[in-house]
């Protein structure tokens, strides 16, 4: 399974998933208009290790634009919007928000994002680390078939366009 991501022509980058490791392998591309779309390992710098995650999960939030290069993403408390996790070499469609709890509203106590299944139950991450990519409501997920899904980001109207 793979999930693409598109934000621009140079700009792409990509998870695969690997069955032996259990997670998700990410891939860049070098942002140059000779190779725009070639992808390579992205690579961390610390170990010289490809970064690999458990989850992957796709939000679309509500973009607003300030001025054409500050846009506001929208996920202060009491929000919420659509989501894909990806985990196990599998999507799902799911929900995020940013609601209070009974147990926010009796502390006042802020509490992470939350991640649901759209029955409301609570989406089940796999234990390990979670990369979150965040676009806007114009976006799309696209089914390209045999397990590829291209996700294509749409700027708000009124950014500036990569």
């Amino acid at each position: 399974m793979e999930l693409r991501e598109y934000w621009a022509l140079l700009n792409q980058s990509k998870f695969t998933y690997d069955a032996a490791s259990e997670s998700w392998w990410r891939y860049v591309d070098e942002s140059n208009i000779e190779t725009a779309g070639v992808l390579h390992p992205e690579v961390d710098r610390l170990n010289n290790r490809q970064l690999q995650v458990e989850n992957v999960i796709l939000m679309f939030a509500e973009h607003v634009v300030i001025t054409p290069t500050i846009v506001d993403i929208i996920i202060a408390p009491g929000n919420e919007g659509n989501a894909y996790l990806f985990r196990d070499g599998q999507m799902y469609q799911i929900k995020w928000n940013t609601f209070a709890t009974e147990y926010q509203q009796k502390t006042g106590r802020g509490q992470p994002m939350r991640f649901i299944n759209l029955d409301g139950t609570p989406a089940a991450l796999k234990p390990g680390h979670t990369w979150v990519i965040m676009y806007s409501l114009q976006s799309r997920l696209e089914d390209l078939k045999n397990g590829i899904f291209r996700a294509r980001f749409v700027a708000p109207e009124g950014a500036k366009a990569q």
